[in-house]
């Protein structure tokens, strides 16, 4: 250990007094009185001290109490820039205590391709889109409107997987499932008590001009994924390998939805 400066107390004692600059290099076992636990003081007028070094690191066991505020790399980095940026609709204000609020303004507004998954194989989308995407946004209110669309003219380049297509809610965002419960049947939706699972999406589901769907759902599978429900003449059934699948030309959709987020 390095030390620069004037150094007043002798081993055994309680307390080590530092006056001037004091620079630790590294550790030693030449003062065992400042290597064990001891409480260090370095006096000076305020303002006075114009730096202290520490190279290496710096381990404090116990508890550190900065009697006239802490500035440096917690608020600003070595370049002087700020090491907390606001982003898009998003202010952050540092009050006079030292305090930093972070605030958003307005809606977020997050717009993604599609993520499609799949209960089993999750499908190959076809090489020429005329939509392929998923917004989501977020009021600040607790609610989100979500709209997605895929539409692809062409089943060039496509594969239909297998099992119920899984989309995902872009962004991280997650359904509040105490508010809208999953539901992980396969196929179809079986069972009246499954209904309150099920979330109203306004749009249309199109396969042909001669299948398609208006009464349409969506069922979170999990916290961040949804499945979509088209309605057949006999039954409610899911998209899938098995039902609007993605390797049928003319496949496309255009449903918007509401939900809680967590």
């Amino acid at each position: 250990m390095a030390l620069v400066g004037t150094i007043s107390g002798s081993n055994g004692t309680s307390n080590t007094a530092v006056t001037g600059t004091l620079v630790i290099a590294n550790v030693s076992t030449n003062f065992p009185q400042i290597a064990s636990d001891t409480v260090l003081f370095v006096s000076g007028a305020v303002g006075g001290v114009s730096k202290t070094a520490i190279g290496g690191d710096l381990v404090v066991s116990g508890s550190s109490r900065f009697e006239l505020g802490l500035s440096g790399s917690l608020t600003k980095l070595v370049d002087g820039t700020s090491y907390l940026i606001a982003g898009t609709r998003m202010t952050i204000t540092t009050g006079s205590n030292g305090a930093v609020t972070v605030t958003h303004s307005g809606s977020i507004n997050i717009s993604d391709t599609l993520t499609i998954g799949a209960t089993t194989t999750a499908p190959t989308k076809a090489t020429t889109k005329v939509q392929d995407f998923i917004q989501l946004t977020d009021d600040g209110s607790g609610w989100c409107r979500v709209e997605a669309s895929y539409f692809a003219s062409s089943a060039a380049g496509a594969a239909a997987g297998s099992g119920n297509y899984l989309y995902t809610l872009p962004g991280g965002y997650q359904f509040n499932t105490t508010i809208h419960p999953t539901n992980t049947q396969l196929n179809t939706m079986s069972g009246m008590v499954e209904v309150n699972k099920m979330i109203g999406a306004a749009g249309i589901v199109s396969q042909d001009p001669n299948n398609s769907s208006f009464n349409n759902y969506v069922v979170p599978y999990s916290s961040t994924q949804f499945r979509i429900i088209a309605h057949a003449p006999s039954q409610y059934a899911y998209l899938g390998s098995a039902y609007y699948n993605m390797a049928t030309s003319n496949h496309q959709f255009r449903l918007s939805f509401r939900f809680r987020k967590a």
